[in-house]
């Protein structure tokens, strides 16, 4: 796991360990559309609870990491 300079996860093969947060569509494209973080796409994850249930989230990731 590496850690961006926003405290964002780039893709490796692997687990971490972060929150949930539900948020309407119309939140998540205002939270999206500032230009410092308009790269980042949603992708489909799987989530496991710590209760050991599992749930569909998304998690926006930075394809290409700044260098």
């Amino acid at each position: 796991m590496t850690l961006g300079a926003r405290a964002t996860l780039v893709p490796v093969d692997g687990r971490v360990y972060g929150s949930i947060m539900r948020l309407t569509y119309g939140e998540i494209d205002e939270l999206y559309s500032e230009p410092s973080v308009s790269a980042y796409r949603p992708e489909s994850v799987l989530a496991q609870m710590a209760d050991g249930s599992a749930d569909l989230a998304l998690c926006f990731i930075l394809p290409t990491p700044p260098a």
